[in-house]
């Protein structure tokens, strides 16, 4: 119900799976919807936004999303963004 609430189990099923841990620095919430940049915020995770979906980028370039992209397809700067 509340997207806010999936990032910590994402990340319990996550670390119980693969039997090691993931720091909040190292997870990202990557979204195309103004609630998919409040969901990072509200976990305080990082944030890839793209303007593929339904939500316009300006109102995503709004909800200040750590990193925004109209597309994925300049792979080496998503790359680049994931991996800093």
């Amino acid at each position: 119900r509340n997207r806010s609430d999936l990032p910590p189990l994402a990340i319990t099923r996550a670390q119980d799976f693969y039997h090691t841990s993931f720091s909040k620095a190292d997870t990202w919430i990557i979204g195309d919807s103004e609630f998919d940049i409040s969901c990072a915020g509200d976990n305080n995770l990082r944030s890839l936004a793209v303007s593929t979906g339904w939500t316009d980028h300006d109102v995503l370039e709004k909800k200040h999303p750590d990193y925004l992209v109209r597309d994925f397809s300049d792979v080496e700067l998503v790359r680049k963004i994931l991996v800093e």
